[in-house]
């Protein structure tokens, strides 16, 4: 592979890799009529308020993301797409910082001490899909 140098520096750097394509199975279920509700309802779940600051009363600073639900499962399997809640990216990963969610816990970064603080993640399912329910998917 030819290194081009970096400006400045001196340091080379690789060429990029192309991103790797969608498997065939995972591109024939996005365009079959449950993909494509799946796909509706896990959009529908991220224009809705995080389900954590909602129900405590905390500010939501940052952007609502799809959470797909894990406590009490042990494996490496995603749960349907119709079992993922609201929680904003401060409740969920909390990869970045957001002016005013200082003290908010990430469930993917300490997920224990989040179950303690909330309950399980699946105590949320119910009230979500009900509030999904009112939207035309």
């Amino acid at each position: 592979m030819k290194q081009t140098p970096l400006k400045r520096t001196g340091f080379s750097q690789k060429p990029r890799k192309p991103m790797p394509r969608k498997s065939k199975r995972k591109t024939a279920h996005e365009a079959s009529p449950e993909g494509q509700e799946d796909a509706a309802y896990l959009r529908a779940v991220r224009s809705l308020p995080c389900c954590i600051c909602d129900g405590f009363g905390e500010p939501q600073k940052s952007p609502t993301e799809a959470h797909h639900t894990k406590s009490g499962r042990y494996g490496s399997a995603r749960t349907p797409d119709k079992q993922a809640i609201p929680l904003c990216h401060s409740h969920h990963n909390k990869l970045r910082p957001y002016a005013g969610d200082e003290g908010k816990i990430g469930y993917h970064n300490a997920q224990a001490t989040w179950e303690a603080k909330y309950g399980p993640d699946t105590d949320y399912i119910a009230a979500t899909r009900d509030r999904v329910e009112g939207f035309d998917l």
